[in-house]
């Protein structure tokens, strides 16, 4: 990669739940999680905790490497969080945790601690060996190895925290679980993602099935496509997939879309993109 360049890895795409089944296996049936590369091999920056997160490549536990984990959280519904108990270094005291995000109402520390602790997880996430420290997100712009991180507040129940990362002149902007049609939302959206070389979208509905899940928390493909369109951006790529939408499913949307927009494709467990 040059200097500029970001390899972005998606670890799992599909939303809500995880789906096991054989006829979603291409696209992938994890939850959402997505790495950005880092200059670092011993540090990994991740958005998101879903089930996806055991994909992510780690030391062995027995090889003594340190490793350093930043997690970006878009927001704390338990697709979002519910591999951190599975993502073996968070029980391992040589490696170091910093969560980023925002909890409406309470700390991020409160939210994951909330969630993933008895009765409700056997095991309190919070209190495993790992080192950890947790930041609560105020809009302000942060560093993290060389990358700048702006945070973006989206629309969706108990809210949604979007992410623009800089590299240079190279801009991704990843913003799953956002429901379009909060016109102040929509426009701090397209405003952060104005002019960048990939913007991730959540697109979970067709316009068919939004009109029984309006309010749900999730954007339709064309909203994903009009958000991108006015941003102009030059790559779109849907995740947060449907839990019952099928590879073939999915394979009919992408033909049908990039017949006409041959920049928008739907992300899948295992591709990696570099911008």
């Amino acid at each position: 990669m040059g200097t500029n360049q970001m390899r972005v890895r998606f670890h799992g795409v599909r939303g809500s739940m995880p789906n096991p089944d054989s006829t979603v296996a291409r696209y992938g049936g994890d939850t959402l999680c997505i790495e950005i590369d880092t200059a670092t091999s011993s540090h990994r920056l991740l958005i998101d905790a879903g089930t996806g997160i055991r994909n992510v490549a780690v030391p062995a536990p027995d090889d003594g490497e340190s490793l350093e984990v930043d997690l970006l959280l878009s927001h704390f519904h338990l697709d979002h969080i519910i591999g951190l108990p599975f993502f073996a270094p968070i029980f391992q005291p040589q490696h170091t945790f910093h969560f980023h995000g925002r909890a409406e109402g309470m700390t991020v520390h409160d939210a994951i601690n909330g969630a993933l602790r008895p009765p409700w997880f056997p095991v309190p996430v919070c209190e495993s060996p790992s080192e950890k420290t947790f930041t609560d997100l105020d809009g302000s712009s942060f560093e993290i190895e060389g990358l700048q991180i702006t945070p973006i507040w989206l629309h969706h129940p108990q809210g949604v925290t979007g992410y623009r990362i800089e590299s240079g002149d190279q801009v991704i902007v990843v913003a799953t679980d956002h429901e379009s049609g909060d016109e102040e939302a929509d426009a701090r959206l397209v405003e952060a993602a104005r002019g960048a070389n990939l913007l991730v979208h959540d697109a979970q509905y067709l316009e068919t099935d939004y009109k029984e899940h309006e309010g749900w928390g999730h954007s339709t493909w064309q909203r994903a496509i009009e958000a991108a369109e006015r941003a102009g951006v030059e790559r779109l790529l849907i995740v947060s997939h449907d839990i019952h939408r099928t590879d073939a499913e999915l394979d009919a949307i992408v033909a049908k879309v990039q017949a006409e927009r041959p920049w928008v494709d739907a992300a899948r467990s295992g591709l990696v993109v570099e911008v």
